[in-house]
């Protein structure tokens, strides 16, 4: 039997639910990776294309397979004489059926092929070409049927049989030992069973070898829910802890211990089981969730600046802190146009909170337009009141729809979590102070180690050596370090190949600007970013106050307008800028623009203190807190605490005489020396 073929070739057989023209071969054979090599023909260099059987689907497979069957036997056929046609009564099993049972024979036939392994198909293909033979010599030979099984068999255990059918021989034995014959009654009966059969899947079942061990179903082990339960541990004990645990509660319940199913038993079922069922209750939340099948959502459907995703990620290396360079891990918020795969905008900030957020919604609409959809995790970052408030936040004054994904499902924002895996992640790995959780541990603790203790001599004024002035520069510097990040989300925009636009594209706009470029050409669409005064009036976080005598009250900063003098003890909307404490914008509750007002004068502060400077602050003196709570903690330990004094007044000559107490009066605070001596000569007077 063939096992290689042109497109040509396969464009002949005229297969079911395949092309018919060479070009269309050509191109699913492209598409769909199949296995090809050159062979010596009439194709150009000399050279001609040809697919290998073994390397194309396996449903084409069986197809081709059949088709050299069903041509071999035609080949076989006899010249139809009247003298020599038998008319032969057609079997019972022939019989027509009701065309509603037909078809529930035909399915059930298919179901049943479909669940063969490839060993069995092998088999049941080889066994079918040995019939074919038969089928040859009983036909074209004219021999009765048995005759010519018995022909086939002698010449196969004879060795005069082709080369060929003596492979199929091997093949179609089933047997370990790979022995080269077959006995007359088994040829007979896999041509009786061959010719009963009247569909192709019919064939293959009824040839097919049956297994010879079949796998019990989990089921049928009866003890499985009992031992579950103590499985799915979300701490992942050992087999050996939880078979022990599973053991105990066995004989608590008054179970047969001789039916308790041994240690090897477990652990072989356990084995088996699909991953996740073993996994479930052991792993929770996303972790869970990553193992399980999911609908992959289609975001190119949409429309540039249609729906834009942001994230905060924390980056997985160390750098030099901007204010004190004492190390630390500053927090990358990035926004995706899902549409297109664009970073529209991005920003750093010391921690994920709904300032960062509002600022890398800034610095995305400054270039960009507004989105229809932002949509982001449910943590208090992006969900802040500056930027969800009913009134006074940025989103609803923008007319922008903020969906949530789900708690623990990282999985229903993919595109920005693989952003980060290629952009911020192997920017983090260049990196001597990386700290990622696939990251030597002990040179990460060696690394740090040894940056710290150059910082600790730097701060206390010490001449660096050599070792710690290596050691120190292996700290990126902030700005350094924004250098870099500015670079790699450039790199990702306009020179990062995108699999998903290039398959979109037709490989024609691989990179994310673009692919947005042609996709904003092609719905011409121009890029129209908010102005600097939309900036100003919508991108300024809000909060409610009330005026009073032509001035407001914000982060205690005084800020003054006449025209606020109309709105005195009434409420009003003050837009402050986050880093530019010098003037806030007055509104209307309704949103109608009252004024600019400037700051007057800081009773708390001889200068405005923005509210930037504020959160750090806050941020300071909640961290020595917790320190000097940790600090009087450790020394209380020292002190024990005495919960009562007991009083031994009692006990002296056993109480026969009582001590007697003289109160001494405690001097009172003064706020001038006269009064002291005043109060001196008072008392001396009294004891007199």
């Amino acid at each position: 039997m063939n096992s290689k073929f042109s497109s040509a070739e396969l464009a002949e057989m005229n297969l079911l639910n395949m092309p018919k023209s060479k070009q269309a071969i050509e191109y699913i054979a492209k598409r769909d990776g199949w296995q090809y090599e050159y062979v010596l023909g009439l194709g150009r260099g000399g050279k001609k294309k040809v697919f290998l059987l073994n390397g194309l689907p396996m449903e084409l497979q069986d197809a081709i397979k059949q088709k050299q069957l069903d041509d071999l036997m035609q080949k076989s056929q006899p010249v139809s004489l009247p003298s020599v046609v038998k008319k032969k009564k057609l079997p019972a099993k022939t019989k027509k059926l009701p065309v509603g049972k037909k078809s529930q024979q035909l399915a059930l036939a298919i179901d049943e092929a479909n669940g063969l392994n490839d060993k069995q198909r092998d088999i049941a293909h080889a066994r079918m070409a040995i019939v074919a033979e038969v089928n040859k010599m009983h036909q074209v030979g004219g021999l009765p049927l048995k005759e010519a099984a018995f022909y086939v068999t002698e010449q196969i255990k004879t060795g005069v049989a082709p080369e060929s059918l003596m492979y199929m021989v091997e093949v179609a034995n089933a047997r370990g030992n790979k022995k080269r014959t077959v006995s007359f009654s088994s040829l007979y009966q896999w041509t009786l069973k061959f010719r009963e059969a009247k569909t192709p899947n019919e064939r293959l079942l009824a040839l097919a070898p049956k297994l010879s061990s079949v796998e019990k179903p989990l089921i049928e082990y009866e003890w499985l829910p009992e031992f579950m339960p103590i499985w799915a541990d979300a701490n992942n004990p050992p087999l050996t802890h939880v078979y022990k645990s599973f053991e105990k509660v066995w004989a608590q319940k008054g179970f047969d211990m001789a039916q308790l199913p041994s240690f090897h038993t477990v652990e072989r079922v356990v084995q088996k089981m699909p991953l996740i069922m073993r996994e479930r209750g052991r792993k929770t939340g996303g972790a869970y969730k990553a193992i399980l099948p999911y609908v992959k959502r289609d975001w190119l459907i949409f429309e540039p600046n249609d729906i834009w995703v942001g994230d905060g990620h924390g980056f997985k290396a160390k750098v030099a802190h901007p204010i004190h360079g004492q190390p630390f891990q500053p927090e990358i918020t990035a926004i995706i146009d899902t549409a297109t795969r664009f970073v529209v905008g991005w920003t750093v900030s010391l921690s994920e909170s709904t300032v960062a957020h509002a600022d890398a919604l800034r610095v995305a609409m400054s270039f960009n337009d507004p989105p229809l959809m932002y949509y982001t995790d449910n943590g208090s970052g992006p969900t802040g009141k500056m930027v969800d408030a009913d009134i006074t936040g940025i989103l609803p004054r923008l007319g922008i729809e903020h969906p949530t994904g789900l708690p623990g499902n990282p999985q229903g924002r993919g595109i920005i979590e693989r952003l980060w895996e290629t952009v911020t992640i192997p920017l983090a790995r260049t990196y001597a102070t990386y700290v990622g959780n696939d990251a030597d541990n002990s040179t990460k603790t060696m690394t740090l180690r040894k940056v710290n203790s150059a910082m600790n001599a730097e701060n206390k004024k010490k001449e660096l050596n050599t070792e710690q002035r290596r050691n120190r520069a292996k700290l990126p510097k902030f700005e350094q370090f924004m250098v870099d990040l500015a670079k790699a989300f450039d790199d990702y925009n306009n020179r990062h190949e995108h699999s998903e636009l290039m398959k979109a594209s037709n490989k024609q706009y691989g990179t994310p600007s673009a692919y947005r470029a042609a996709r904003l050409k092609e719905l011409g669409k121009t890029v129209v970013p908010l102005s600097q005064d939309e900036l100003d009036m919508m991108f300024r976080p809000e909060e409610i106050r009330t005026a009073n005598r032509g001035q407001v009250e914000l982060f205690n900063n005084i800020y003054f307008s006449q025209a606020l003098a109309e709105f005195s003890g009434g409420k009003v909307r003050v837009g402050y800028d986050l880093h530019n404490p010098e003037m806030v914008l007055i509104k209307r509750m309704d949103g109608q623009f009252i004024c600019k007002a400037l700051w007057d004068g800081n009773k708390v502060a001889a200068f405005p203190v923005s509210v930037i400077d504020q959160q750090r602050k806050k941020r300071v003196e909640g961290i020595t807190k917790r320190k000097q709570d940790a600090i009087a903690i450790a020394q209380a330990e020292l002190y024990p605490t005495i919960e009562h004094q007991p009083d031994f007044g009692l006990l002296l000559a056993n109480g026969a005489n009582e001590v007697e107490t003289v109160s001494v009066q405690k001097p009172p605070l003064f706020m001038f020396e006269s009064d002291r001596e005043a109060w001196e000569i008072e008392q001396r007077n009294k004891s007199k």
